[in-house]
């Protein structure tokens, strides 16, 4: 994170109201789509969560020091959220299944190719783009974890474990086994 993101944060912490919009314009996107990538909530337990943890990190703002980094920080209450909110709502709880799992739009539509693009190529981005998606789709929860906040938000495998409460060396033994997992499964897709 940059001085930018923290100054955010502290303007924020002071009630600044522009600053709570631009804090809520900015994490309210990524904390959706960690909630989608990451633990597999149906739609309306999705919504209902996101809002819940969005009002805690508004709520707790005050909290927040200068030397926290924004990203571990936020995470860090969302994860909490979750496990809040999973053990009050254990009975209520509806889980998308593995394969309904969905990749972000804004992830798909980067990836959209220009105007006169080649379209062999454009198949084979597809079947990449398809074959990640499924690798993901089908790993455990905590390595969906993993991969979201490292390969997505660029997050050093430290904030990582910290946000996760695992050893760093978990997160990097993970990351690793993931890679050559993923490896080996693109590697077996071009065989056929």
């Amino acid at each position: 994170m940059n001085i930018k993101d923290r100054t955010l944060f502290i303007r924020a912490s002071e009630k600044d109201a522009k600053a709570v919009r631009e804090l809520w314009n900015k994490w309210s996107p990524k904390i959706s789509i960690f909630l989608r990538n990451s633990y597999g909530l149906g739609d309306e337990d999705r919504e209902d969560l996101h809002q819940e943890i969005m009002s805690k990190i508004y709520n707790s703002l005050a909290s927040y020091k200068q030397t926290y980094s924004p990203a571990t920080w936020i995470y860090t209450i969302a994860k909490r959220t979750v496990i809040d909110w999973r053990r009050k709502n254990k009975s209520n709880l509806k889980i998308v299944g593995e394969s309904q799992l969905e990749v972000s739009q804004h992830y798909y539509y980067s990836h959209i190719p220009g105007k006169y693009s080649d379209p062999e190529k454009i198949f084979m981005q597809n079947e990449d783009v398809s074959l990640i998606r499924e690798f993901i789709s089908s790993q455990k929860e905590k390595d969906r974890q993993i991969l979201f906040l490292v390969c997505y938000e660029g997050l050093s495998g430290r904030a990582a474990s910290r946000i996760l409460d695992i050893p760093a060396e978990t997160v990097r033994d993970r990351l690793k086994k993931l890679k050559k997992d993923l490896q080996e499964e693109i590697d077996e897709t071009l065989a056929t």
